[in-house]
């Protein structure tokens, strides 16, 4: 299958070119759009070079809540390994990721609903870490 080959492809990798590493910080745009540092979308162009969709989720560490994103790769794959025939697993699945497209300029648009979670506004800061396969956007400064 084209997925497994994909996979395969992927953990053949050298570990300096499929990791997502560093911390960078952007501006939670007027528009709902945050920025994916071109160190990651380097990365991603060597995991799925076909394809610039990461697959978005709410995130949560201690008191931080924010937005794990990932490659469309390792969405499918776990989208492959859930028992789909279970109707709450599969409504579990179906409701917890978001498919995102990076435009052009590299940029993603944040669903509402995980803005909403993360206490996203128009114009805060916002750190983004690399952690190894996934990285995490995440408020700087998150309200009291």
């Amino acid at each position: 299958m084209e997925l497994d080959r994909l996979f395969a492809d992927y953990g053949a990798l050298d570990a300096s070119v499929k990791y997502f590493q560093g911390k960078f910080s952007y501006t939670y745009d007027d528009k709902g759009r945050i920025a994916v540092p071109a160190e990651f979308r380097s990365v991603l162009d060597t995991i799925q070079p076909e394809s610039s969709v990461l697959a978005l989720t709410l995130w949560r560490e201690d008191d931080l809540v924010g937005i794990e994103a990932f490659p469309e790769l390792f969405f499918n794959v776990e989208a492959r390994l859930i028992n789909m025939s279970d109707p709450k697993r599969r409504h579990e699945f179906g409701t917890k990721y978001f498919l995102i497209t990076i435009d052009n300029q590299g940029r993603i648009l944040i669903p509402q609903y995980l803005a909403k979670e993360a206490d996203l506004t128009k114009g805060c800061r916002m750190t983004i870490d690399g952690n190894t396969e996934t990285f995490v956007f995440y408020r700087t400064n998150p309200k009291s």
